[in-house]
């Protein structure tokens, strides 16, 4: 018949990119709006409204941000509720961690050893407790306030409040910020040396 669907086979394609740079530059690209345009004629309907669907793809942070088992919102949560999450769970996983492995540190005869080797091994040990332990306790905690609570609200589009909800659109800007901590890093450790 003429209104018919075809009965030809069904095809899945994936889209897959280097980085998270070229697909965040894919997602907003005129380009994709016009490839989306050209396929939707031969498309299942279900699959037009998910390859139309807009999603702002989100930095480590945000990402972690996600509670276990739940789908990954529309927009990430708010760059400041994501550092102040973290920051708190960051303050409790050291304050956790200088409670108990000291005892360890010197069970295991490293507090004789370098500084800088039991200083490692703390680092080692508060980044696995904060990103799968903490986070996903304080996710338990402020998981609606984080993703939920101010969907119906307009984004702000004003400084210094967009970049605290979006985080810096620049990748130039991230690039200083990264070099002048990691710089500064590296020069206070020359200097006590």
């Amino acid at each position: 018949g003429g209104d018919s669907p075809p009965t030809a086979l069904l095809a899945v394609v994936y889209v897959k990119f280097v980085n998270v740079g070229y697909l965040n530059e894919w997602m907003a690209s005129p380009r994709k709006k016009t490839a989306m345009k050209a396929l939707e004629p031969i498309l299942v309907q279900p699959d037009i409204l998910q390859i139309q669907r807009d999603r702002d793809l989100p930095d480590p942070l945000s990402d972690l941000m996600v509670r276990q088992g739940n789908a990954v919102p529309k927009s990430p949560p708010k760059k400041w509720k994501v550092g102040w999450l973290t920051l708190v769970g960051l303050f409790i996983t050291i304050k956790w961690v200088n409670l108990f492995l000291p005892y360890y540190l010197e069970k295991w005869g490293m507090t004789s050893v370098d500084k800088r080797l039991a200083v490692f091994a703390t680092n080692v040990v508060t980044s696995f407790l904060n990103s799968y332990v903490m986070t996903p306790m304080i996710l338990f905690v402020f998981d609606y306030w984080l993703n939920h609570s101010d969907l119906k609200k307009p984004k702000n589009t004003r400084q210094p409040w967009k970049v605290l909800d979006q985080g810096f659109e620049s990748i130039w800007i991230k690039l200083i910020i990264v070099v002048a901590f990691y710089g500064g890093c590296l020069i206070s450790i020359f200097m006590k040396m």
